[in-house]
């Protein structure tokens, strides 16, 4: 986890997890989606989100269910260049899928 966000209006924490791929740098999300191996996917519905199979995903979720910091989520982001968007996305513990992240994590 690269940093913790305080949201003081709605007295929570959030941690921030920050990714700058090195390969798709001065591309924008759309034009990174299209490569399988990248992290991020655009669903048919036209949405861009983090892959849910994703060591990413994976590493969000044990950073949610280890941290022991009481974090609503962690907003994820990825920047892709100066002149580019953020791509960011808040994900949440996804509390039904621990036995399927703790052997990946370990």
């Amino acid at each position: 986890m690269d940093r913790i966000v305080t949201d003081m209006d709605q007295n929570s924490k959030w941690g921030m997890e920050i990714k700058s791929p090195f390969s798709k740098a001065g591309m924008d999300v759309d034009e990174a989606c299209k490569s399988k191996t990248f992290c991020l996917e655009k669903m048919s519905d036209g949405i861009i989100r983090l892959k849910r199979n994703h060591d990413y995903y994976i590493q969000v979720q044990g950073q949610l269910y280890c941290s022991n910091l009481d974090l609503k989520g962690i907003i994820f982001v990825v920047y892709f260049g100066e002149d580019k968007p953020l791509f960011i996305e808040n994900i949440f513990l996804h509390d039904s899928c621990w036995h399927e992240y703790l052997p990946k994590i370990d």
